[in-house]
């Protein structure tokens, strides 16, 4: 299965952050353009852009072109 131009962003922005914790909400105000569905005025947990991350760490994941860890605490 091959990845998404996004879902290549987000491993990127991941790959760069291994030093540290990064949660979605980072992840979603770092990469606005490719998960602009939050106005800050929801509950992060309900909004698209949430959704949308964990779908992209899950195939990224899953993914057999990249080797990896991605931690998570959900």
């Amino acid at each position: 299965m091959s990845l998404t131009p996004r879902q290549w962003k987000l491993y990127e922005l991941l790959k760069e952050n291994t030093h540290r914790w990064i949660t979605q909400l980072e992840i979603q105000q770092t990469m606005r353009s490719e998960y602009p569905d939050y106005d800050g005025q929801k509950n992060f947990h309900d909004c698209n852009a949430r959704y949308d991350i964990s779908e992209d760490i899950r195939k990224i994941n899953q993914s057999d072109v990249i080797q990896k860890i991605v931690l998570s605490s959900s």
